[in-house]
């Protein structure tokens, strides 16, 4: 209020509106006073002059609050985007399926990211305000930003990964193909560099699809894979690959090839592939050890495809032994499946007794009567002790094999060593194996 004007103003719109709105001239209708402040204070003017009093007052400006608001929004997303990255990160190192789309979260098909996303939620205020949001507004949640986080993680570790190559003093190139889920043959490249320690360590670079399977096809991928990352190919110090005549051959092997560009890069057979290789062809030709451990897969499949007979099994079998699958392709893991059927022979053949007297099904009895008379006979048993003997030889050494820090002084040491362990054995093995078999049984 003005004493000297006599009339009543809006502070605000007196100092920031419109020279020309009422509440600027002032109010002296002193009767309707009351509703004309009411209206005045609903209208735009009011309430824009309103927020640049404010502003004015605080000593700040509009433009710096509009810069406050978006660099709280920026934060927002960045916590977001933290929080989804360290959730693919969590699933890729776990090597589960991502699956799933934003708009079946909260359904239980969602798929493992939009899964843990939603649990994360329940806990997480950031992430509990973003899956608040109304459907139609941003969420990066959809698969399109899925791939496109898993595509920006794979740049910056093969970057860091190329980086560390680089600096190393020497490095060596590990390869081989396999064939996806929709028969498409993709090489796989391993980079192995020495760190400080003298020590190798092994990184996955990339997988690519291969149309030409010859050796200078694959010669081509693996030199031109290097050239991309820039590195240099006469640093290169060692070469692996499997024993395909393609890939080792001597005279226009991939080896071969890679070799005439740099001499120093020498070829290592893996030695846990090799000894697989070796036990694999030494009993190939036996027919009586192929039948063998097709008596072990039926035994397998005739208790492991009912869950009442593999109740009835375990029951009798202590917590860490059971019946093992056959590995098709590691032989030497092979003696697991042994293992449990040597200890637990007696109790196996209960079983099938049992089940042949008591069973109401004609198939299970004629399966049982059958397996247990191939499991009497004294050819199954003495296989069972004299592959257990050479199994039990050769999978400790594969194991070892396989360790991290198994140098190649040490690999020929412990195959030297299982070499004598089975010629020490083959002295005696016809009197020492058929004793072992009359007492087993």
């Amino acid at each position: 209020y003005s004493p000297k004007l006599d009339s009543a103003y809006c502070k605000p719109c007196w100092l920031f509106a419109d020279r020309s709105a009422p509440a600027v001239r002032g109010v002296r209708d002193w009767r309707h006073l009351s509703s004309k402040i009411e209206y005045h204070e609903t209208s735009k003017i009011h309430l824009d002059s309103c927020l640049v009093y404010e502003q004015w007052r605080l000593h700040g400006t509009i433009n710096e609050d509009f810069k406050t608001q978006i660099q709280k929004e920026k934060n927002f997303w960045r916590q977001v985007l933290e929080r989804l990255i360290n959730v693919t990160l969590t699933l890729s190192i776990c090597n589960l399926a991502f699956r799933g789309h934003r708009e079946v979260l909260g359904h239980a098909n969602s798929g493992n990211f939009l899964s843990i996303v939603e649990l994360l939620a329940k806990y997480d205020p950031v992430l509990k305000q973003l899956v608040s949001v109304p459907s139609g507004s941003i969420w990066y949640l959809s698969h399109t930003i899925q791939d496109e986080l898993i595509e920006i993680l794979l740049k910056r570790i093969e970057g860091n990964i190329v980086e560390e190559i680089k600096a190393a003093p020497f490095f060596s190139v590990i390869m081989d193909t396999t064939q996806d889920i929709s028969k498409t043959d993709q090489l796989s490249q391993v980079t192995n560099e020495t760190d400080e320690r003298n020590m190798a360590t092994g990184v996955e670079i990339n997988f690519q699809e291969i149309c030409d399977q010859s050796a200078s096809g694959l010669e081509k991928k693996i030199i031109g894979c290097i050239e991309q990352k820039g590195l240099d190919i006469s640093k290169c110090r060692g070469q692996g690959y499997d024993e395909n005549s393609h890939m080792s051959g001597v005279y226009s092997g991939v080896q071969t090839r890679i070799s005439k560009k740099e001499p120093h890069a020498e070829y290592v057979h893996c030695a846990a592939h090799n000894l697989n290789l070796t036990l694999n062809d030494s009993v190939r030709g036996t027919p009586e050890v192929k039948h063998f451990y097709d008596v072990i897969e039926r035994l397998y499949t005739f208790f492991g495809h009912s869950i009442k007979r593999w109740a009835m099994l375990s029951s009798s079998f202590p917590s860490n032994i059971t019946l093992k699958r056959l590995c098709p392709t590691r032989w030497s893991s092979r003696y697991e499946s042994l293992f449990a059927l040597r200890f637990q022979y007696l109790h196996i053949m209960k079983a099938l007794t049992k089940i042949f007297l008591l069973s109401k099904n004609s198939d299970e009895r004629c399966e049982a009567s059958a397996l247990k008379k191939l499991m009497e006979n004294l050819n199954f048993v003495f296989l069972v002790v004299l592959q257990s003997k050479i199994l039990e030889t050769v999978n400790a050494v594969s194991k070892l094999l396989q360790s991290k820090d198994t140098d190649l002084y040490k690999a020929a040491k412990l195959l030297r060593k299982a070499t004598e362990d089975l010629g020490n054995y083959q002295k005696n093995w016809a009197d020492k194996a058929v004793a072992d078999s009359v007492s087993f049984t």
